[in-house]
């Protein structure tokens, strides 16, 4: 497959935002256990995104729902403020003049640049990545010490703010769903601290209790909630696979004991068989079902990954021919998985029947700029169809 010059850069709005150390230690092979500051690359990006935050816009596009628009900190006090009352920029400013910090959900479905910078994290990432922006007066603490079950990653846009970072008094490695443990926040005493201004960037993992203070600026953040793809979603997949395509059909479908059921509880005999079946699984496990596994979770996981406004684009290009340069969208990601002949990506997936469609879809993995007459297909007409296709899927686009 031809690749023309020069080569694409990987992504936009990402390379302004990791430095090379930063993009090191995100793609290791193991999780970053400690938080992490540095100075963003590009020193322009917080200027970028701070001019694209309207606030008075985002508080009139939240149509009176406070969930989208909600006060961090002080809730008390501030629901004397909003009780039977709808957002607007005009109570906002009263709260935030108040000393009342605030926060906007879900910036990306608000802001464009937000929105193409949590794709291409999700991408780099293969994660779930959303973007909430917080805002603190001067001499202000928004939340009270806490900590995320989420990995995060804060971007500093306007004013100061001081962060003060705690070792966990006991272990913690939190996930959605796991209760939250307060009197391990509450232990916390000694701290590291922080001064993020604008230009900085503070990786956290999950798990790490940690406040963030205004001093006499007031202050704009983002902050990056990264959902990773943990153990127990391979294993909740992996059941699955064993369940549906094991050879025995009986194997984790047999109808649970009523005695189980109407006893609450499983009896002896029940705990050694349920180790013996954990045992036999474990022995039987093969590369194939793994793989089968892995299908199932990036299936799953891409399709929750997939946004509207990557996709039906086509009709955008209309003058789309066999010269047209093209590359995978740097917003998307692409796994290729052998046993199952299938490539995955965020919407959907490909099926590979033979060795073009797998030479094609390397070619996409390298994220090399192709013609369009280099995709596979019988004739001009063939390749054409497909492109556009591939463009209304949205994992290409045009260059």
């Amino acid at each position: 497959m031809r690749a023309s010059d020069p080569e694409p850069q990987w992504a936009c709005f990402v390379d302004q935002l990791l430095g090379k150390e930063a993009l090191r230690r995100l793609l290791g092979q193991t999780e970053m256990a400690e938080p992490y500051v540095w100075s963003l690359p590009d020193p322009e990006l917080p200027l970028t995104l701070s001019e694209c935050f309207d606030l008075d816009s985002l508080v009139m596009g939240a149509r009176g729902n406070w969930g989208e628009v909600r006060v961090a900190g002080r809730q008390q006090e501030a629901s004397e403020w909003i009780a039977g009352k709808t957002p607007s920029p005009e109570l906002v400013r009263k709260l935030l003049c108040a000393g009342h910090s605030l926060v906007i959900n879900d910036l990306q479905d608000k802001v464009f640049p937000v929105f193409s910078l949590c794709q291409e994290l999700s991408a780099l990432l293969v994660s779930g990545v959303n973007c909430n922006a917080y805002l603190t007066p001067a001499g202000a603490q928004g939340l009270a010490k806490h900590y995320d079950d989420e990995d995060v990653i804060v971007v500093q846009l306007r004013g100061a703010k001081t962060w003060r970072l705690y070792p966990p008094a006991r272990a913690l490695n939190p996930f959605p769903g796991l209760d939250y443990c307060q009197p391990y926040v509450d232990d916390c005493q000694e701290f590291s601290q922080q001064s993020m201004t604008p230009g900085k960037a503070l990786y956290m993992p999950r798990g790490v209790p940690h406040e963030a203070f205004c001093t006499d600026d007031a202050s704009l953040h983002l902050t990056f909630s990264i959902q990773a793809v943990s153990q127990t979603d391979l294993l909740h997949a992996l059941v699955e696979a064993v369940s549906f395509h094991l050879d025995d059909p009986y194997r984790l479908r047999r109808r649970l004991p009523l005695t189980w059921l109407k006893g609450g509880r499983a009896t002896g005999s029940g705990l050694l068989a349920t180790r013996a079946l954990l045992s036999s699984l474990a022995a039987d496990l093969t590369a194939a079902s793994l793989d089968q596994a892995m299908a199932t979770l990036l299936g799953k996981r891409f399709n929750g990954l997939s946004s509207p406004f990557l996709s039906g684009c086509s009709e955008l290009e209309p003058d789309l021919h066999d010269s047209s340069a093209l590359r995978l969208c740097v917003s998307q990601v692409l796994v290729h998985v052998p046993s199952v002949k299938k490539a995955f990506f965020k919407g959907g997936s490909l099926d590979l029947g033979d060795k073009e469609d797998i030479e094609f879809v390397g070619q996409l993995e390298s994220r090399k700029v192709f013609l369009v007459d280099a995709l596979p297909g019988q004739d001009a007409q063939a390749r054409l169809l497909l492109a556009r296709r591939l463009i209304d899927l949205g994992l290409i686009e045009r260059v």
